[in-house]
């Protein structure tokens, strides 16, 4: 349960279920996102990045089936901003993570663009913490492909029916 380990090189490792969480995000074009992402990664320390935005549902509902393209009704509207979104520990060095990525990244960057546009702006939020590890589980089900086939996590216990179809 503690907060920290030793790794096998003998850095500190904190478990992350032991942490707590800033949601460090801005919401740029999505031809700028990958950008900022590295900006992110650079300043040291991220536990991921993550992207949100139109561009994604609308990548995803090239890929779709009929019934997930439901989801997404025709002639929606997806145009917007690309949310990028970095996870760092709340510690002492997020703060001047953040100026990093401020002042070291996205300001440069910015300029080295032509500085037409402003610096995009950053937003901060604590996230609950949860225990990631395992929290993604919870979207994956068995899954009945045909008649005979079936897709079992292997975390779910599952018994196929006896007779029939299940």
């Amino acid at each position: 349960m503690g907060g920290e380990g030793t790794s096998q090189t003998g850095q500190v490792v904190r478990r992350c279920i032991d942490v707590i969480w800033a949601d460090v995000s801005c919401e740029v074009s999505d031809e700028d996102s990958e950008m900022v992402a590295e900006v992110f990664r650079m300043a040291g320390g991220a536990g991921g990045v993550a992207f949100t935005g139109p561009s994604l549902i609308t990548d995803s509902m090239a890929g779709a089936e009929s019934s997930e393209a439901a989801l997404y009704p025709e002639g929606a509207c997806f145009g917007g901003p690309t949310r990028v979104i970095a996870y760092f520990p709340v510690d002492d060095l997020l703060e001047r993570r953040i100026g990093t990525i401020k002042r070291g990244g996205l300001e440069e960057m910015w300029a080295l663009k032509g500085g037409c546009l402003p610096c995009p702006t950053i937003m901060l939020r604590q996230v609950e913490n949860s225990n990631w590890a395992a929290a993604w589980k919870s979207h994956y089900k068995v899954e009945h492909v045909g008649d005979r086939i079936v897709v079992v996590p292997s975390w779910v216990d599952y018994s196929p029916p006896r007779e029939g179809r299940w």
